[in-house]
């Protein structure tokens, strides 16, 4: 096998892998955004002794610490955006 490196002038993207597994997710389609006014897909959930909200990666990102702080642990999916 040969690594090429990025930006060579070859064909594709320059970068050869065998099979690689994406990691599975946790949330699916059903889950949605908790914020008032949005229905985007849910991509993290934060749990609270109370229960979980989930959040669309546009509203957890803007999730001020204070948030975090207060929750118990956080399921945090973005990188599959």
């Amino acid at each position: 096998m040969r690594f090429l490196p990025i930006g060579s002038r070859t064909r594709g993207c320059g970068i050869m892998a065998r099979h690689v597994e994406q990691p599975r997710r946790i949330l699916n389609a059903t889950d949605r955004c908790d914020t008032r006014g949005c229905n985007a897909a849910a991509y993290a959930r934060v749990f609270f002794e109370a229960g979980a909200l989930d959040y669309c990666g546009h509203h957890f990102a803007e999730a001020p610490d204070s948030l975090l702080e207060k929750s118990m642990y956080h399921l945090d999916e973005t990188w599959a955006i």
